[in-house]
């Protein structure tokens, strides 16, 4: 159990935090770091430290059991976090001093386990310490100008790799276990990846996932330019590069610009020939392709829902601006329009293996069976969505997922078993390495374009 600390520090405020975490790996929640009693600069350094721990998990855990010999399953969940916590900072923060790193780390695990186990942390950063420094008179990191899948190299986000030296090799020998550890993902997920989509496709898959992914406004209903938006490289799409505050007053005053990134406006986009009337738009979510296709089909009514209430009650904020969406509860959805609707949009809860730079903790669950339980959830969507269309109306299945099985075996199965004909489909790779500019990143995503008959 973790007691807290009474020493509010940032990194004991990422300490707690991350030995909560620990507690449920590799189903990590997807919550956002709280730092009410922390000021503006203490709380951006949690931030910045929990987030790098939560992205580079996998790669941290294995250089623990490396430096240690001890298998990280055995160390207990608040040293986790401590160590989680230290390594971050040492690894990815090259601003942060060691001393610092390392110090309040064995001081948070001293106070909230005992000074005994304390040691434990002390001598797992330590250790990594001496692998990453010249020397301890000469506390310099080492790094490369590229990361090369060196035994030796840990990618960064800004495009350059970490050196780290050592008596014993610390990585891997093996290319693909080697790139897992690195950039911290499941090897059972790069070796799909590697399959279906060959190795090097995996490696720039991986080193996507460790970009710090841009904010990206689908600016084509909004009108006029804005000075903290500079165009995206796809057309319609925009980067906000202005300051984080002002991001929701803008958002505020335009309700025809929100936050999308390019490939996820493609499932709408495709269907732009379309003129539905009735539009149903059934896993609305917090309503981002609910507004995409109340500006696309201005004069179609369209009925938006979703099963959880706290999206529900985002959707009703979102229809204040849009007249012509309707939002109502999901079982008066399925059960007062069958077979009416023109157009049904299903954005279906998925894998994330798309998104996985703003998704970061989501690699980790790809090795639970998720997937099967997600396939199974899928087809209970899509034969819920298939029942509401009109006969000639059109089936809209997207995902934020690159896995087949989420995406053109979803497709032919409801082909096969549902009154649907595949009429297209588009499947669309995250794009941006580390380093390279904001203007060329873009996520993953897939869509169908299914026909009733």
């Amino acid at each position: 159990m973790t007691h807290v600390s009474k020493h509010r520090s940032a990194r004991a405020v990422a300490c707690e935090a991350l030995a909560r975490q620990a507690q449920r790996y590799p189903d990590l929640l997807s919550v956002e770091l709280e730092t009410p009693a922390l000021d503006a600069r203490d709380a951006a350094l949690a931030h910045t430290i929990y987030e790098a721990a939560i992205r580079r998990w996998l790669t941290i855990a294995y250089l623990t059991e490396t430096i240690l010999g001890r298998k990280w399953a055995q160390v207990i969940h608040p040293l986790q976090g401590a160590i989680l916590t230290g390594a971050a900072q040492l690894l990815f923060l090259d601003r942060v001093p060691a001393y610092a790193a390392i110090n309040e780390s064995v001081e948070w695990a001293k106070h909230s386990v005992s000074p005994s186990a304390a040691g434990l942390v002390n001598a797992a950063l330590r250790g990594l310490a001496r692998a990453i420094f010249e020397s301890d008179a000469n506390p310099n990191r080492r790094f490369a100008d590229t990361y090369s899948l060196a035994l030796e190299h840990l990618p960064l986000q800004d495009g350059r790799a970490l050196v780290v030296h050592s008596s014993k090799p610390l990585l891997p020998p093996d290319t693909i276990p080697r790139l897992g550890i690195a950039s911290s993902h499941p090897r059972t997920l790069l070796m799909t990846w590697a399959k279906d989509f060959g190795e090097e496709a995996a490696a720039d898959l991986a080193l996507h996932s460790l970009v710090d992914a841009p904010v990206i406004c689908n600016t084509r209903f909004a009108g006029g330019g804005n000075q903290v938006l500079t165009p995206h490289r796809v057309s319609g799409s925009s980067v906000f590069t202005g300051p984080h505050d002002q991001l929701v007053p803008l958002l505020a005053a335009n309700p025809r610009l929100w936050v999308q990134d390019p490939s996820a406006s493609e499932a709408v986009d495709s269907v732009a020939d379309l003129a539905p009337k009735l539009v149903i738009d059934l896993c609305a979510g917090r309503g981002t392709k609910t507004r995409h296709l109340a500006c696309a089909f201005p004069h179609a009514r369209i009925l938006a829902t979703d099963t959880d209430a706290a999206r529900l009650r985002s959707l009703r904020e979102v229809a204040r601006f849009f007249p012509t969406v309707e939002v109502l509860e999901f079982t008066d959805v399925t059960t007062n329009f069958v077979g009416q609707a023109d157009l049904v949009l299903l954005d279906v809860p998925c894998s994330n293996t798309g998104v996985l730079a703003r998704r970061p903790e989501a690699r980790y669950r790809t090795a639970t069976g998720q997937l099967e339980r997600l396939v199974k959830l899928q087809r209970e969507i899509l034969t819920q969505g298939v029942s509401l269309l009109a006969s000639g109306g059109t089936l809209l299945y997207s995902t934020c997922s690159i896995e087949s099985q989420e995406n053109e075996a979803q497709a032919a199965w409801a082909e096969q078993h549902l009154p649907v004909r595949m009429n297209s489909r588009r499947r669309t790779h995250p794009a941006g390495l580390p380093g390279s500019p904001a203007t060329d990143y873009h996520d993953g995503s897939f869509s169908a374009r299914l026909v009733r008959v």
